[in-house]
């Protein structure tokens, strides 16, 4: 009976991943576009500081070659959420990354359907370099890489995203 059962709902959900993916496709959109919430419990980073608090949130939107990236980090309730945005072409032509003190350019460039490597940079001085997986579920986002802090001292982190819904820029 459950197998049966089993054997019924395989091609419903083979079908609904197939009208997800097209529907995506016509619009010119990503699978990974979306809204993306902080898993703080799944990251760190490699000095141990990773606050358990840590609340960010991303929404983006991926279509057409272009990453459309907008962020809101309000971990410290005692000072205005810091606010990233940033608009460009994923194939690693460095473009300018406005509103940032610790940068002012930025390259994306798609790996494969699911890798792309970021490099925030200040003139030609890398600062942060990551690498954005998503993850085969479609609800995780696995962000790694190396950063510099204000004071020139590197650290590692990995942080996981989970999708909380569709991306709010296409609505």
């Amino acid at each position: 009976m459950i197998r049966r059962s089993l054997l019924a709902i395989g091609p419903a959900l083979a079908i609904s991943a197939i009208a997800s993916s097209q529907s995506f496709a016509q619009a010119g959109l990503s699978r990974h576009s979306g809204t993306w919430r902080i898993d703080a419990s799944r990251s760190s980073f490699s000095d141990g500081t990773f606050p358990p608090n840590m609340s960010l949130t991303i929404d983006m939107t991926i279509s057409n070659g272009r990453i459309v990236y907008g962020s809101v980090n309000d971990t410290n309730k005692t000072r205005p959420p810091s606010l990233t945005n940033f608009d460009t072409t994923l194939d690693g032509v460095p473009s300018a990354f406005l509103g940032q003190d610790r940068f002012n350019k930025i390259s994306v460039l798609q790996l494969n359907p699911n890798e792309f490597r970021i490099m925030k940079m200040k003139d030609d001085d890398v600062i942060v370099g990551e690498f954005w997986t998503f993850l085969r579920d479609r609800r995780t986002l696995v962000r790694r890489g190396v950063g510099k802090n204000a004071t020139g001292k590197s650290r590692v982190f990995e942080e996981y995203f989970v999708r909380t819904g569709p991306s709010k820029a296409r609505n």
